[in-house]
């Protein structure tokens, strides 16, 4: 494997599970100079989806990269295969894509992680060119939802949502939601470093503005 030109930090985690699908796994970002690795098998029923949301799950604050399917046939030659898919990656800070935004909400400034899908990508191309303000209103007691003003590509998945976690839906619309919901969504990120009840008090009550810009 390819030698990184400055320290990082690699963790791995590995779920068995009986399977007949192979094996998942996912390179994770969550901070300049820090790289989760995870694995996961799924069972024939849940599937691969379910298992790369294990991933997510494992890596909480963090975007999923594409996954990598071992299927049996494979599995001999599992460690190489890996090893290349990794070094694929380029995973050195000089290299590294800049996936992290900031959302401002007030006088307060999150940071969130974005995930790795064509939605996103454009959602980063938009900050580019200049940040972005949004208006976004309370909708069933679980979601902050607001008009883009723009359409983005869609990536919709079937996802339960936590709290932080930011959604496109329909193309057009930002959502930061601080409970579960189960729906047909596109993935956008996932805000760091704040729980469901400081998101919830921060978010407040009625429509509140929210600036998205790209982290320095």
């Amino acid at each position: 494997m390819k030698r990184l030109k400055r320290p990082f930090v690699f963790a791995a985690t590995v779920i068995m599970m009986l399977s007949m699908c192979g094996m998942t796994a996912c390179a994770t970002e969550s901070g300049a100079s820090n790289i989760a690795t995870g694995a996961a098998a799924g069972s024939v029923a849940a599937g691969i989806s379910q298992a790369m949301e294990t991933v997510r799950n494992m890596c909480p604050g963090s975007y999923v990269a594409d996954g990598l399917s071992i299927t049996s046939a494979s599995l001999s030659d599992a460690k190489r295969i890996s090893e290349e898919w990794i070094d694929g990656m380029n995973l050195n800070n000089d290299r590294m894509p800049h996936n992290v935004i900031n959302i401002q909400v007030g006088a307060k400034t999150l940071t969130a992680a974005l995930a790795e899908n064509s939605s996103a990508k454009a959602l980063l191309e938009l900050l580019a060119s200049s940040p972005l303000s949004i208006n976004i209103s309370d909708y069933g007691k679980m979601e902050k939802v607001g008009d883009l003003g723009i359409s983005l590509p869609t990536n919709d998945e079937r996802i339960t949502t936590e709290p932080g976690d930011l959604i496109l839906y329909q193309g057009n619309a930002l959502v930061i939601y601080y409970a579960p919901n189960t729906w047909s969504f596109t993935r956008l990120g996932k805000l760091n470093d704040i729980t469901a009840e400081k998101l919830k008090e921060l978010l407040g009550d009625g429509d509140v503005t929210v600036a998205l810009s790209l982290a320095k």
